[in-house]
């Protein structure tokens, strides 16, 4: 037999011998993927005129590019700025192309709530919800399914013109007696064709980013739509003068006006604010608080307009913003500090730092408008009235953040001068002294603090630094018929630093043969309502003049307390900054009445 044969042979031997076993199923196939069609692309913008560009690049500001640069070197741990010019330019090129991107997007803003939309099928399930009342969701939505951007935005223009004409109606319901009304134009329906032609003519023609001369019938439209701006202006401006004149006779009728506060004698009974009386339903000659005037109102916005309640409440809200803060032109200005980012002032005393209603001024915010030539300025933080000193705005919104994220963390480093009664005599050869103590509101004074006790569970912690700077332990502070009065919890102060008497209790309300003053430095680590004021007294050592914890007399009309220094890390480039105001005339004075040298840095 043949070899090829032989193994043959025993092959078919061994596969018989091998029992059969049945094949497995083939395993099932997977499931074929479903493809969807692509989506085509959408073909991206082309890129802005390049002369477009280089007029917004001329506007962007080197802390913009700053900040930018900052960001990217801490991501990349890096420890400098690059200063490579290339760098900055195309950075700066970069963000110029995106501002003239943004603005030549198509967008519908929202009549009443001002929200942007940057779709118009968006827009009539927004009205339905938000404004019903002076637009048509009907109406815009046979205008969006068109693709008529011009329709849309006419109606958004009408719809505009209404809005403005129920925020007058809102205020003068508010707050003028039986809600007269100022404005011949204040419900929507009543503008006539010159409003209409105005409403047209006030629409931008953009072509090859040049304005377009207006022909003879534009022409006259623009110079109608000026003259009705400029006589609802002026009606708005009497608006404004007789709702002011209202609120305060209402104000002086109510007795709301805010009572003195300082207190009595051997009594030490502190005065009580007048109750405020509730403001009768329906009725807006009786405005009483202007706060609970405002909550009342919408009710009666909602049953003279027939709007909802909501929509009547967001009326008045919005109204309320739209009204334009006065500018103080007549007020000076003592800038400290000044540069492209930042602006630091001395505020005077008997001076709000912020205003106390929209149209009224006297405060600084509305001495720097007028100083800023109507630029709104970034209020950082905020002083007493009746404390002077340094206060600080930021100029551009970008370092806004970064500053209020360093007053929330507490690394801003805060100094003020007070004049104490008494020389506090602390161990510490330097005069350094501090004073850590949990800070909560007074049971009987409603806008007064105390060092909280231990079972007040709402005392919230607080700590001060003191450094006495100058002292005079023998000076005279209460003479016969000088007219000092013991401040209304004068009885409540502490202990004197180094010994010297002082103490709470009955017998401490006298406060006859009182002596000793200093100026003292204080370094407050927190920022807690009359910290300084309260540690001090805390301490033995009241500021003078202050009608609430010290000693009120002829030094001067108001509590010695200046803001004398802030120092802030500048949030674009890292640089540590002191800004230092000095010492007003009337401080400067009551120092040198008690015969205290301020420090050198005060003056």
């Amino acid at each position: 037999m043949e070899p090829s044969r032989t193994i043959q042979a025993i092959d078919a031997a061994a596969c018989a011998s091998v029992p059969s076993v049945a094949p497995e199923p083939a395993a099932a196939a997977p499931p074929r993927r479903q493809h969807h069609p692509r989506k085509p692309k959408v073909p991206r913008a082309a890129s802005p005129p390049a002369a477009v560009v280089a007029a917004a690049a001329a506007e962007v500001l080197e802390s913009e590019i700053d900040q930018i640069l900052l960001k990217t070197s801490k991501r990349k741990g890096r420890k400098e700025i690059p200063a490579d010019p290339q760098v900055r330019d195309s950075i700066r090129r970069r963000i110029a192309e995106s501002r003239v991107k943004k603005q030549s997007r198509l967008s519908f803003h929202c009549p009443a709530c001002t929200t942007v939309l940057s779709r118009s099928g968006t827009l009539a399930a927004h009205v339905a919800r938000c404004c019903s009342d002076i637009l048509d969701p009907k109406a815009v939505q046979r205008a969006s399914d068109a693709g008529d951007a011009a329709a849309l935005q006419q109606l958004l223009d009408a719809a505009g013109l209404a809005e403005s004409k129920l925020r007058r109606r809102a205020l003068e319901i508010t707050f003028l007696p039986n809600g007269v009304r100022t404005t011949a134009y204040a419900v929507p329906g009543e503008a006539g064709p010159a409003v209409t032609a105005a409403a047209g003519a006030t629409q931008t023609v953009e072509e090859d980013e040049e304005e377009m001369p207006l022909d003879g019938a534009a022409a006259v439209a623009a110079a109608a739509a000026a003259a009705v701006v400029a006589a609802e202006e002026a009606e708005f401006s009497s608006f404004l003068e007789a709702a002011n004149r209202a609120a305060d006779e209402a104000l002086g009728a109510q007795g709301d006006g805010g009572g003195g506060s300082s207190g009595g004698g051997d009594g030490g009974a502190p005065k009580v604010r007048a109750p405020r009386l509730p403001v009768p339903k329906g009725d807006t000659a009786a405005l009483g608080s202007k706060r609970q005037r405002i909550a009342e109102a919408p009710a009666d916005i909602a049953a003279q307009l027939g709007l909802p309640l909501e929509r009547s409440e967001r009326l008045l809200l919005r109204a309320m913003r739209g009204i334009p803060l006065a500018h103080d032109r007549d007020d000076p200005v003592q800038v400290v500090y000044e540069d492209e980012h930042f602006i630091a002032v001395c505020k005077p005393p008997n001076v709000h730092s912020a205003p106390t209603h929209r149209w009224r001024g006297g405060s600084m915010v509305n001495r720097l408008l007028a100083h800023m030539g109507g630029k709104p300025p970034y209020l950082m933080h905020r002083l007493d009235v009746d404390t002077s000193g340094l206060l600080l705005f930021g100029k551009v919104a970008e370092v806004v953040p970064g500053v209020m994220q360093q007053f929330r963390e507490r690394t801003v480093a805060k100094e003020y001068l007070a004049i104490t009664v008494g020389a506090p005599q602390p161990p510490d050869p330097s005069g350094a002294f501090d004073v850590d103590a949990p800070i909560g509101r007074h049971p009987s004074i409603e806008t007064a603090r105390r060092v909280a006790p231990p079972e007040d569970e709402e005392g919230k912690p607080a700590a001060t630094g003191f450094k006495v700077e100058a002292a005079n332990p023998q000076a005279p502070l209460v003479e016969p018929g000088a007219g000092c009065e013991a401040g209304q919890l004068w009885h409540e102060r502490g202990p004197r630093i180094g010994g010297g008497g002082g103490g709470g209790g009955d017998d401490a309300r006298s406060i006859d043969g009182l002596v000793g003053a200093a100026i003292v430095r204080c370094f407050p680590k927190s920022g807690r309502t009359h910290q300084i004021r309260v540690h001090l007294a805390h301490a033995g050592h009241p500021i003078i003049s202050d009608a609430v914890y010290g000693v009120t007399g002829p030094w001067m009309p108001r509590q010695a307390l200046h803001a004398l220094a802030l120092t802030i890390t500048h949030p674009l480039t890292g640089q540590r900054l002191r800004m230092v105001a000095p010492l007003p005339e009337d401080f400067r004075a009551a120092a040198q009445q008690l015969g205290l040298q301020p420090p050198s840095d005060a003056l």
